[in-house]
């Protein structure tokens, strides 16, 4: 019972249908329909890929505990790569770069896509601008 209003919540959070949950975890709509009526319960390999998807964890999911993820609450309690890697998780951009669509973008003029590669080109200089402070402080 816990897991199927568990899962309801989360995809509906994302803003997600049942199919576009399906096709992130390689499984049928009827599948997840499933889950969602409480008729079937995941197999563990599927269970962790669901966790792993909203970035909660499987006691979360069934019920053991009202805690999401297990992980310090505030993002900066965590150590910098983490908070990163959990950043891109938890705000999709792995979704936008695999897109090959494109519908993510449909919208963007030809100015707004060449200032959105310049500000990521300024992302990557700032990053390596600061390795190499940090690299030459040990020196």
């Amino acid at each position: 019972m816990f897991f199927s209003k568990r899962l309801i919540e989360l995809r509906k959070q994302r803003g997600w249908t049942q199919q576009d949950l399906a096709n992130k975890l390689k499984i049928s709509r009827s599948t997840v329909a499933n889950y969602e009526a409480d008729r079937k319960i995941p197999r563990e390999e599927t269970l962790i890929a669901i966790a792993n998807l909203f970035n909660v964890s499987i006691d979360y999911l069934l019920g053991r505990t009202d805690d999401p993820t297990g992980y310090p609450t505030h993002l900066e309690d965590l150590p910098p790569m983490e908070r990163l890697a959990r950043f891109i998780k938890e705000n999709d951009f792995k979704d936008l770069y695999f897109n090959r669509s494109g519908d993510y973008f449909d919208d963007l003029t030809s100015e707004e896509v060449d200032e959105l590669i310049m500000s990521l080109l300024e992302v990557k200089r700032d990053v390596i601008r600061r390795k190499r402070e940090k690299e030459n402080q040990k020196e």
